[in-house]
C-alpha cells in the first residue's frame, strides 16, 4: 500500500529523456515506484492529466540569504517548481562578520539581518532551526570577507590581509559553503584584482567548492571580463560559474555574446570546468550603489555621505554615473543619475 499516487502526469525525469506518460506511487515522502497503478494501491490519489511532474528545479543564483529570514517558506521558489536554491551571490554573503565594520556590511547587504552569527556555520545554524521550505546552500562572498579584513580600504591588501582573506574563505567552505562568489562591479570587490581572488581562491581548490563570478564588466568590456574570469580559474584550478550572463552594451548585442560564449567553450574544450547561467528576460536590477564611482566609497560609508553631500563632489559623482549608463539597453529612460530621485 503506497502513500500517494499520482495518475496520468507527463514525466520529465532531468536525465534528458524522451517525456513520457505514468504513474508515480510515493511511500513515505518518497518515490517509490513509477509505473501503472490502481487508485486503491494508496491512502491518497491524484489526477496529474495534463500536468507535468518533473524533479524540483535548483536557482544556482539567488540572494535569498536574507529573504529566507523573512519568508522562511519560501512559498515564491516553492510554487515555481524551485526546490533548491544557492544564497550568497556577487560577492555579498552574510557572513563573516568582524564587529569592527558590522554598520558597514549591514549597509552593503540590504540592512535587514539580525546578525546573531559570526560565521558561515551560525548562519547556516541560524537558518537550520528557524526552518525553510527549500533546501538552501550558500556560497562566502569575496565582498564580504575583503569588508571584514579590510573595511571599504581600495589600497591592495597586504600579504597578511591576503592570508586572513584566504582563511577566512576556506573557514567558510570548512563550515558548510559550496563555494566562493566576486561581485566585480560592487565596492569594496571591485577593489581586487585578478591576484587577490586567485590567491584565496586556492584554499577552496584544498578544499574543494566553486567559483560563482558577477564579472567586472558585463558592458563595453564584457570580453575582457570573460577572458578575467576563466584566467582566475584556470590559475586557481576551481570551477567557474559565470552568473547571469549577458551584454548590457547596446553596440555589442548579437556581436559579444558569440565571442564570450566561443571562449567559454574553447576553454571547456581544453577541459576547464566552467559554466555560465542566464535569466531568461530582458531586464536587470541591481543596487543604486553600484552606480557610484569605487572612489567615493574610499573610508567607508560616512566618507561616502560626506561626499554626496559636498555640491562639488556630488556634481563628479553625477557626471560620471550619468555615463556609465551609456549604451545600456534596458529602461534606459530610467537609468542615470535622475532615478535617484524616484527612490529619494
Amino acid at each position: 500500500m503506497y502513500d500517494v499516487i499520482i495518475k496520468n502526469a507527463k514525466i520529465i525525469d532531468g536525465t534528458g529523456a524522451t517525456a513520457y506518460n505514468s504513474d508515480i506511487a510515493i511511500k513515505n515522502g518518497k518515490i517509490a515506484s513509477i509505473g501503472t497503478f490502481k487508485e486503491t494501491n494508496a491512502k491518497e490519489s491524484y489526477d496529474a492529466k495534463g500536468l507535468i511532474a518533473a524533479p524540483g528545479f535548483i536557482d544556482i543564483h539567488t540572494h535569498s540569504d536574507k529573504n529566507l529570514i523573512a519568508f522562511p517558506k519560501s512559498e515564491s521558489r516553492l510554487l515555481q517548481g524551485i526546490t533548491t536554491e544557492i544564497g550568497g551571490n556577487c560577492g555579498i554573503s552574510p557572513f563573516p562578520v568582524a564587529s569592527r565594520y558590522l554598520d558597514d556590511l549591514k549597509l552593503y547587504e540590504g540592512g535587514s539581518l539580525p546578525y546573531e552569527w559570526h560565521d558561515a556555520k551560525g548562519f547556516l545554524d541560524f537558518l537550520e532551526d528557524k526552518g525553510t521550505g527549500t533546501n538552501f546552500g550558500c556560497l562566502v562572498g569575496h565582498g564580504s570577507i575583503r569588508l571584514a579584513v579590510m573595511g571599504y580600504s581600495s589600497q591592495k591588501a597586504t600579504k597578511e590581509e591576503l592570508e586572513k582573506m584566504r582563511n577566512l574563505a576556506k573557514n567558510a567552505i570548512k563550515q558548510g559553503a559550496f563555494g566562493m562568489s566576486t561581485g566585480l562591479i560592487y565596492h569594496p570587490g571591485s577593489y581586487a584584482d585578478a591576484n587577490e581572488i586567485i590567491y584565496i581562491l586556492k584554499a577552496l581548490q584544498e578544499e574543494g567548492g566553486y567559483y560563482a563570478t558577477h564579472m567586472r564588466n558585463e558592458r563595453e568590456y564584457l570580453i575582457d571580463s570573460v577572458k578575467e574570469s576563466i584566467a582566475v580559474s584556470k590559475a586557481s584550478g576551481v570551477p567557474l560559474q559565470i552568473s547571469h550572463h549577458k551584454s548590457l552594451h547596446m553596440p555589442l548585442w548579437g556581436k559579444a555574446v558569440y565571442e564570450t560564449t566561443s571562449l567559454i567553450e574553447d576553454a571547456k574544450g581544453q577541459g576547464m570546468d566552467i559554466y555560465c547561467d542566464q535569466y531568461p528576460y530582458a531586464a536587470s536590477a541591481t543596487t543604486l550603489s553600484s552606480d557610484i564611482p569605487s572612489w567615493a566609497f574610499e573610508g567607508g560609508i560616512d566618507k561616502l555621505i560626506e561626499r554626496l553631500n559636498d555640491p562639488f563632489t556630488r556634481a563628479k559623482l553625477k557626471e560620471e554615473a550619468d555615463h556609465s549608463h551609456k549604451g545600456r539597453g534596458t529602461a534606459s529612460k530610467y537609468h542615470g543619475w535622475q532615478a535617484k530621485k524616484i527612490a529619494g
